[in-house]
């Protein structure tokens, strides 16, 4: 099995990719830079489109592991969009089954006030509704591309430990938030694998 990671620090932290290649048995191949978002890899002579050009051409893959800039599917949504859908039609042409690698809203209220203050009741807001919009962003890029969603950001924000799972910096994933994201990528997999062995 190989598989193609496309995305940026949200992948790269805690080196996700090699846990991701433990918890599949695949070959785990990258295309990513911090703060990078999809529609750059079509934006002709950047490092990542070239990154990207060559590890596409003429390559056959299983999955593309989709996973776009951390607020890009909700601040510039048309941007997103477009690229999502030049993102699936370029696995197809590869062979691969598309998967986006939806991400969770950040800055965990516990990590920023004292539960009961103002202050934490304005972080939680903040924080659930760019949980939400990426939520919604990522299911209808699934929808209009025909592609599959792991749902790492809905199971960051039902963790009963959620604030454990970032690191320091509020934003990123720490150890526990990139294992979680792997296993929650390992298991749309495995279903995806389920399917085509019923045929």
């Amino acid at each position: 099995m190989r598989i193609l990671m496309i995305g940026n620090s949200f992948i790269y932290f805690n080196d996700m990719p090699r846990t991701l290649a433990e918890l599949t048995g695949a070959e785990v191949e990258t295309n990513l830079r911090g703060g990078a978002d999809l529609a750059e890899r079509f934006e002709a002579g950047t490092p990542m489109a070239d990154d990207f050009a060559a590890k596409t051409a003429n390559e056959r893959y299983d999955y593309f592991v989709i996973q776009d800039h951390s607020r890009g599917p909700v601040e510039r949504p048309e941007r997103f969009f477009e690229g999502a859908r030049k993102i699936c039609e370029t696995a197809r042409k590869c062979g691969a089954v598309p998967i986006f690698y939806a991400t969770w809203g950040y800055q965990h209220p516990a990590l920023v006030a004292k539960e009961g203050t103002p202050e934490y009741k304005a972080a939680e807001e903040k924080y659930e509704k760019l949980y939400r919009g990426l939520y919604e962003a990522y299911h209808r890029a699934a929808e209009e591309n025909g592609a599959i969603v792991a749902d790492v950001g809905k199971a960051f924000f039902e963790s009963a430990d959620a604030a454990e799972l970032f690191a320091e910096d509020n934003c990123h994933p720490g150890e526990k938030g990139s294992r979680l994201a792997a296993e929650v990528i390992a298991a749309a997999i495995a279903e995806c694998e389920r399917q085509k062995a019923r045929g």
